[in-house]
């Protein structure tokens, strides 16, 4: 645990009595504030109540009547990251502003704890975070490095133990509560259009990527092959900011500084391999060699390049990322509902062929034939649609001349395209990469690809 001694005597509200509130409750009361525990549940709804209550006797505890905290007296709001801060901003957002309280979020608190003892490798994309930030804990770990995985997957923050290098998977939405924040590495892989039920333009969530980049004097890492994040580049004002960033490509492009061809890393600026990869168990596409390189990057600085290219090596995929589930009478099965947006899917169609893909879910305001113009589809032999999206979406690929096809569900989309492929008589992929949300049918992406890979454990 984290403890927060600089907010001593302060009043700090924390609003949201989940994991990340709770965790920044502890660390607050360890370091001697006055905290106050704020929810919009009613108190019969929020898990584990009792035990808060009990743990936490000197709290005030405020749940649906939050707004009758004593708010002038309120120094700073510790807002758990999921609280909207714009469109349809929550009423304890604006009380706060109101009332010129500070709001702020976990992780720029544990920053300001940790910032003079540890370093701090910090990534955010819309795809590829989890997988960058495991596979370099999986280096540095390899490298007896001590090192933790924490933000958007690992622990709570603030719950963190004791490291040399803490690496951060960062959403937008934990970006946005940033403020003073300066990290030795930070990592930027590619922005598409995503979560923009949250934001009232592309251009704001672009914006929320960016703050990664604010306030950096260290190094940074971005993907020169995506354009939204060169854009970003071209709107610092900061020229020290710009000096210190590596481009980096997975697709070999002679603008960046270092690239993958074939199995090398390759300097461009140098004109010489870096380091020679080993066979890998990490599934070749361009999302994947963009964590690769990404990963080298910022390891190179902290252990010897034999033990990052060992390390890689031994990588095993994350569960629901492109995940090789089985290979059944010709037929590959491939897991990949984590991706939630269709950019994230159409990398994963990049790098098949003959695909039998299964997508859809909830809808995440993304303009659909924008985003699907001028994408080659003659590696799909057919997309069987399911969910809140299914036949919206089937309609929009028939447009485009994909054969496409809606079901009511999973279970039924799955045996079609299953007798479908066992028909096919050639080597064929089932991809389940839905290209949207989850929460029309499944509490998340996890629950929705073990549904996919209990269908296929039935089957063999």
């Amino acid at each position: 645990m984290i403890i927060l001694d600089s907010y001593k005597d302060n009043n700090i509200a924390i609003f949201g009595m989940g994991v990340t509130g709770i965790a920044m409750a502890e660390s607050f009361v360890a370091g001697g504030a006055n905290v106050f525990l704020l929810d919009d549940r009613d108190v019969s709804l929020i898990p584990d109540v009792l035990k808060i209550i009990a743990k936490y006797p000197d709290a005030n505890i405020f749940t649906k009547h939050y707004t009758l905290c004593n708010w002038p007296e309120i120094d700073v709001l510790a807002l758990s990251p999921g609280i909207p801060l714009f469109v349809d901003a929550h009423d304890v957002v604006n009380i706060a502003r109101k009332n010129n309280c500070r709001i702020i979020g976990d992780v720029e608190l544990f920053w300001e704890a940790k910032k003079d003892s540890a370093k701090f490798i910090c990534i955010t994309g819309t795809n590829g975070k989890s997988t960058t930030a495991s596979l370099i804990v999986h280096i540095l770990k390899l490298s007896g490095i001590s090192v933790e995985l924490l933000g958007n997957v690992g622990i709570a923050v603030l719950s963190a133990n004791y490291a040399d290098i803490y690496v951060l998977e960062l959403s937008s939405f934990q970006l946005d509560l940033l403020d003073n924040a300066c990290f030795d590495i930070s990592i930027l892989l590619n922005i598409t259009p995503d979560h923009l039920d949250r934001y009232d333009s592309f251009q704001s969530y672009c914006n929320s990527k960016k703050r990664i980049l604010h306030n950096q004097k260290n190094l940074s890492i971005l993907n020169v092959d995506d354009r939204n994040c060169m854009n970003i580049v071209s709107t610092l004002s900061d020229v020290n900011i710009q000096n210190k960033i590596i481009f980096v490509s997975p697709l070999g492009n002679i603008e960046a500084d270092i690239i993958i061809k074939g199995d090398s890393i390759v300097s461009i600026k140098e004109n010489k391999i870096l380091a020679e990869l080993l066979s890998n168990n990490i599934f070749p596409t361009s999302l994947n060699k963009l964590s690769i390189l990404a990963a080298y990057c910022s390891c190179i600085g902290f252990t010897a390049k034999n033990n990052i290219v060992t390390a890689i090596s031994s990588f095993k995929p994350l569960e629901h990322r492109m995940e090789i589930v089985c290979e059944y009478n010709n037929i590959l099965f491939i897991n990949d509902s984590k991706a939630t947006n269709i950019e994230s899917a159409l990398f994963a169609l990049s790098s098949l062929r003959n695909i039998y893909w299964i997508a859809g879910g909830k809808d995440k305001n993304c303009n659909l034939n924008l985003a699907l113009d001028g994408v080659n589809f003659n590696n799909v032999l057919q997309c069987f649609t399911i969910g809140e999206m299914g036949e919206v979406f089937s309609n929009i690929l028939l447009s485009k001349g994909v054969n496409s096809v809606f079901y009511e569900n999973l279970d039924k989309a799955f045996a079609e395209a299953l007798k479908t492929a066992l028909l096919f008589g050639e080597p064929v992929t089932i991809l389940f990469s839905p290209g949207f949300a989850s929460f029309d049918q499944w509490q998340d992406f996890n629950k929705r690809g073990r549904a996919f890979k209990n269908l296929i454990m039935e089957l063999v």
